[in-house]
């Protein structure tokens, strides 16, 4: 059966893990922003195909079992999900499939995917790990990798972080952390991070050296014209710049410790967009103590 989706919803990728239930908490309190329902989603993987008559049964028995334990993961991220917006249209479906296909198929018609940054190993295993650094790449929509913060606490108040690049490809993700902190209701924290190759303590080595200012005001001034156009939509939003001569995941990862969400850009989507993302991209995922949010150019 195909996944009947809406044409405007919010989706998460249930396996059962208790990232994936984050993930669903996550994507609830998005649905309620966004006055959406909320479709939560899992996929089975496919059983291996019936070669002998004596393994029909055995077959059969694992088919119920692993459609049974789907619908328990299901339950479990629903209840989860009602604690958090009690209001929000649930619905649920199941499809054998890859992870990433299933899920892939899924962001199609929806805002924004939502999937756990770790995943559960048992009667099935999605790796959702994997499936997190993947989909990205084959996703139609923005895609938020959900992680709880090591300590156990929430930044509830906490602000989005945005990477900049100062190209015309950070357009779509600056325009999905705008929109992401006016719904939140909370300030804009836009990291311009400049170089691959840090000095340390470059500032007390030149002494604020009259060429040094004069770059930090270009980059600067590259930063705000940027975001010119997003300010005057969203006029709610504060924005603070941080430009810093820095690699960009230890300058993205710096700002991230006290934020909500972290958005970073892609170049797209396809077989080689997973390329595309890049090391900065694939590290802020695994390492960031806050949801991450991919969004690629096409979206």
């Amino acid at each position: 059966m195909d996944i009947p989706l809406s044409a405007n919803s919010v989706v998460a990728g249930v396996d059962g893990s208790t990232a994936s239930v984050q993930a669903a908490q996550w994507a609830a309190a998005a649905a309620m922003r966004y006055g959406l329902p909320l479709q939560l989603v899992h996929a089975i993987p496919p059983l291996p195909a019936n070669a002998y008559p004596t393994m029909g049964v055995y077959i059969e028995t694992l088919r119920r079992a692993t459609h049974q334990e789907g619908e328990e993961f299901l339950d479990k991220a629903a209840a989860a999900a009602r604690n958090v917006a009690p209001e929000v249209k649930i619905t649920r479906w199941q499809k054998v499939g890859d992870p990433v296909d299933v899920l892939s198929l899924a962001s199609a018609t929806a805002r924004v995917i939502a999937v756990g940054a770790t995943g559960q190993t048992g009667l099935i295993e999605l790796l959702a790990g994997s499936t997190a650094l993947a989909l990205p790449a084959h996703s139609h929509c923005p895609v938020v990798v959900v992680r709880q913060p090591a300590d156990g606490t929430d930044a509830a108040d906490g602000p989005v972080v945005v990477g900049v690049v100062g190209t015309p490809l950070d357009h779509p993700a600056v325009a999905f952390a705008f929109e992401q902190a006016s719904m939140l209701g909370v300030d804009l924290i836009a990291v311009h991070s400049w170089s691959d190759s840090p000095l340390p303590d470059i500032d007390r080595i030149t002494g604020q050296h009259d060429d040094w200012n004069a770059i930090f005001e270009r980059e600067r001034r590259l930063l705000a014209e940027g975001f010119a156009g997003y300010s005057e939509r969203y006029p709610e939003v504060a924005v603070r710049p941080v430009i810093v001569y820095d690699r960009p995941t230890r300058a993205l990862l710096d700002q991230a410790r006290s934020a909500q969400l972290l958005v970073v850009g892609s170049h797209g989507r396809g077989r080689v967009a997973g390329a595309l993302l890049g090391s900065t991209g694939r590290a802020v995922m695994k390492l960031a103590p806050c949801p991450v949010a991919v969004v690629a150019r096409s979206h």
